[in-house]
């Protein structure tokens, strides 16, 4: 749990990443102690959930997270992305706080979906081990490669839209019952 709180004050003053391993650590700590917790919670009377599996899923959910709030945290003035890429990528971050795209920016952000994208399909075939009793904790998965996709149509500087929570609850029914998750 302390983890966790160190995460979310990293987030909330903004405090920028220096690299992608820095990065994937604050996704770890952040997404995956809730996902340790709930999964643990859920299978109280198994063995404790595999800690690679939930650091899989968290990375999966927490790279998507980013890439979604990319936009709201640009003007704030917050540079959510490693720093390593944003200078290999030569992108300029007076740029990204004032909201001007680029093509290096694009690019950067292509790379990071592509992340993304590795790392869902990474937790879908790790998820498959998982004991039904526990899958509840996972349930969001299910909805990782959607949001993925409607980043990839958006423009780089527009905020997120909220999901009606039906559909989305619908679609993690539909995952479920598919076993497709």
């Amino acid at each position: 749990i302390e983890r966790y709180l160190d995460s979310s004050i990293c987030l909330f003053y903004g405090e920028p990443f220096n690299d992608i391993a820095a990065m994937e650590r604050h996704i770890v700590d952040f997404e995956g102690t809730m996902l340790f917790c709930a999964s643990g919670l859920l299978g109280r009377e198994r063995q404790s959930p595999d800690r690679n599996l939930v650091g899989t899923v968290a990375l999966a959910a927490g790279y998507v997270r980013i890439l979604e709030d990319f936009a709201k945290h640009a003007v704030r003035g917050r540079i959510a992305l490693p720093a390593d890429m944003v200078t290999s990528y030569g992108v300029d971050k007076t740029s990204i706080t004032s909201g001007a795209d680029s093509e290096a920016l694009r690019d950067l952000l292509t790379e990071l979906r592509k992340s993304a994208q590795a790392k869902i399909e990474a937790a879908s075939s790790c998820i498959q081990t998982v004991e039904p009793v526990v899958m509840p904790a996972f349930s969001h998965l299910a909805l990782l490669r959607k949001r993925l996709r409607q980043l990839e149509r958006s423009e780089t500087f527009t905020p997120r839209r909220e999901p009606n929570p039906l559909v989305s609850q619908w679609k993690i029914w539909r995952a479920f019952r598919s076993q497709k998750i």
